[in-house]
């Protein structure tokens, strides 16, 4: 049809010749072809088909519907078998025909712009985060390929958003079912299940495959529940759901020693300290957080006689984000808020506390750095209309607000590797780092947040028998044995801080110092 389209052209002068009667003659030939048999209507029921078409001088298409038998669902399965039910053209505009084959092609197209949230789309999710340079961009390929399975690439520009991407997969809970279906797939598992049912040899060299004797200590201690090994009421955790449940031990980035007092409430495996002390000096995050300057002298404030008698409060800020992190000075349960650049002022504050009053009592003591927003005279009404004290500490000794520090540090732990691309803390690895926090035993006392407050642990991501969730009166303890069980932890704290920390000299007037910002790299 392109000699057409010429007589269609303004101020084109109309003739017709013997190439165009030809021409005209051969197309009316093939429309009439199509429609010999009469054009169909339209059949809502049939299989449709809608055929287009592209080229530099124009685009078309042919709407068809299936009319045969044939068990192939193509317009070529048959001669007569689709029916034309309408068709379409029109020339190409001059932008149109300078078109790559593939962009022509592509015309043939509709397309709408609809809203996916950026967890479903990870590749552009990652693209739209807050920008690096090239050097922390490196830096967290190396970090992160050692968590996860990152392909290699050739362009070192594009392997950020890989290592980024390969991040965003979060880790699920490990749950009973899990461990049962991983123990069936495991050949070991099922050998250590049968030799518990049997029960262990009389000696060591007797234990058959020798792969069990690592069993061997503890062999009197083991028994079977529902398919699931156990060591005492601790579920023996299959080789292929270990790593998953070191990451979820971690999730709240704690040290090793408060992973391995997790752990040994609820799982085990041989070799698991070992498996929990290389997760935790592997980690890349915990490496860079960890504090570069060297202990000053603890001071020590008199501890609190019920929960949430004595709250500490701190604001802080990572990648431009706002935080608050709120801790009992009693049981340790920690809350992290995070805020937008507008909403961080004393009515929001205000909010906050209001809402911690409401669910945990009002508190006789608050204790903050003095920050902006807590000196606020509006909010030191509001202190005063509940009756709290409100306790200062210097923001350039820390050490005097230490159980708020110890709680800033652990929700800076958690907050770095679990926040949304805006920084925000509603997910659901937020919220799963969040409970390991508050199920964590604390040093000395051995008992969680969670069971000094709740007197039961909550559950969580990590898998545990089920009657690790009931109340257990062993875990309400009275005034008078907590303040002795933290009486001796605090003096073994001070005497071990003490022994490496001393006091910074005084800074002399022209001395040549070196300050290390929030977001610089150490």
């Amino acid at each position: 049809m392109q000699p057409f389209r010429e007589l269609i052209k303004p101020n084109q002068k109309f003739y017709w010749d013997d190439t165009l009667d030809t021409l005209f003659e051969s197309s009316k030939s093939v429309l009439i072809d199509l429609v010999k048999d009469g054009v169909q209507s339209y059949d809502i029921s049939r299989t449709t088909c809608i055929q287009p078409d592209w080229s530099k001088d124009g685009v078309g298409y042919l709407l068809l519907q299936k009319h045969c038998q044939c068990a192939i669902v193509s317009p070529f399965c048959c001669e007569n078998g689709w029916k034309l039910i309408h068709a379409g053209s029109r020339f190409t505009n001059p932008a149109e025909s300078n078109y790559a084959a593939t962009e022509g092609e592509d015309t043939s197209w509709r397309f709408s712009i609809i809203h996916c949230p950026g967890k479903w789309t990870k590749g552009p999710d990652a693209l739209s985060r807050y920008p690096t340079t090239i050097a922390a961009a490196l830096r967290d390929i190396r970090e992160q390929a050692s968590d996860y399975d990152v392909m290699q690439c050739s362009d070192v520009e594009d392997a950020p958003y890989i290592a980024s991407t390969c991040a965003l997969q979060q880790i699920g809970s490990v749950t009973f079912d899990h461990i049962v279906s991983a123990a069936r797939s495991d050949d070991e598992y099922q050998t250590l299940l049968k030799l518990i049912s049997c029960s262990f040899p009389g000696k060591r060299n007797l234990v058959e495959p020798t792969c069990m004797h690592k069993y061997w200590e503890v062999r009197h201690r083991l028994s079977t529940f529902q398919g699931v090994a156990l060591l005492d009421q601790r579920l023996i955790i299959p080789a292929k759901l270990r790593n998953v449940v070191l990451s979820t031990l971690h999730s709240a980035n704690q040290g090793t020693t408060g992973m391995k007092f997790r752990a040994y409430q609820c799982v085990y495996w041989p070799g698991m300290d070992r498996s929990i002390q290389i997760h935790r000096e592997t980690c890349q995050d915990c490496i860079r957080h960890a504090p570069s300057h060297h202990a000053e002298p603890l001071v020590l404030t008199p501890s609190p006689s019920y929960p949430f008698q004595q709250v500490c409060a701190d604001y802080f800020q990572i990648e431009g984000h706002s935080y608050l992190a709120v801790v009992d000075r009693f049981s340790g349960w920690l809350c992290n808020y995070a805020f937008k650049a507008h909403e961080v002022n004393h009515w929001t504050l205000q909010h906050i506390f209001r809402n911690l009053f409401i669910a945990y009592g009002v508190s006789e003591e608050l204790s903050t750095d003095g920050g902006p927003q807590f000196t606020a005279e509006a909010f030191q009404q509001f202190l005063k209309l509940w009756g709290v004290n409100h306790r200062l500490s210097s923001a350039s000794y820390p050490q005097s607000n230490g159980r708020a520090e110890v709680a800033v540090k652990a929700a800076k732990r958690i907050i770095h590797n679990n926040r949304s691309s805006d920084g925000g803390l509603n997910t659901d690895t937020a919220a799963r780092a969040i409970l390991q926090y508050r199920n964590t035993p604390l040093p000395d006392i051995e008992l969680s947040p969670a069971q000094i407050l709740l007197h039961r642990q909550l559950r969580d991501s990590i898998p545990a028998h089920p009657d690790h969730y009931q109340p257990h009166k062993e875990w309400v303890l009275t005034a008078e044995e907590r303040e002795k069980a933290l009486s001796k932890r605090n003096h073994i704290l001070v005497k071990n801080h003490d022994a490496t920390a001393r006091k910074l000299r005084p800074l002399v007037l022209g001395t040549n110092v070196v300050a290390q910002g929030e977001n610089q790299e150490t």
